[in-house]
């Protein structure tokens, strides 16, 4: 009987911890996924962005990498990323959202960074949306990391 009872406990635990996503997932790998979008802000298109703050975000899941090809007139020195769980992302009429945050840890990893490209790749398990700023200085036109 305490056997069939420790039998039948061990599978439940077995069942919440799948069900709880704790398992492993493929976060390295995957093509690059181009992105043409976002915009450079001008008059000297130092700054990128690939959505604006209350806009439409990247869907961003385990393993995601994007080059985000960005035609900024140098190589950026800063790339800052924010993530929501939403895909579009809207301001209330109190100026309240809290639907996003920076990024922290592995959620994006910066793997390279050029004139032409700065890639980044979901790193966690997690399904969430991105948003990419990106600054150049116009005397720094050397790679901080090249993309090949």
């Amino acid at each position: 009987m305490l056997a069939s009872r420790s039998l039948v406990w061990l599978a439940v635990c077995a069942v919440l911890l799948g069900l709880s996503g704790c398992g492993s997932c493929k976060t390295r790998g995957q093509e690059p996924i181009e992105y043409r979008g976002g915009h450079t802000i001008p008059p000297d298109n130092l700054v990128y962005e690939t959505s604006a703050p209350f806009g439409e975000y990247l869907h961003f899941p385990a393993g995601r990498t994007y080059d985000l090809m960005h035609e900024l007139a140098a190589t950026p020195y800063l790339v800052a990323s924010y993530i929501a769980f939403n895909r579009v992302i809207e301001q209330d009429d109190d100026g309240n959202t809290g639907n996003y945050a920076e990024s922290a840890g592995n959620q994006v990893v910066v793997e390279c960074q050029d004139e032409e490209r700065v890639r980044v790749r979901n790193d966690t398990c997690a399904d969430m949306y991105l948003r990419v700023v990106l600054e150049a200085n116009a005397e720094s036109l050397e790679a901080n990391h090249p993309c090949l």
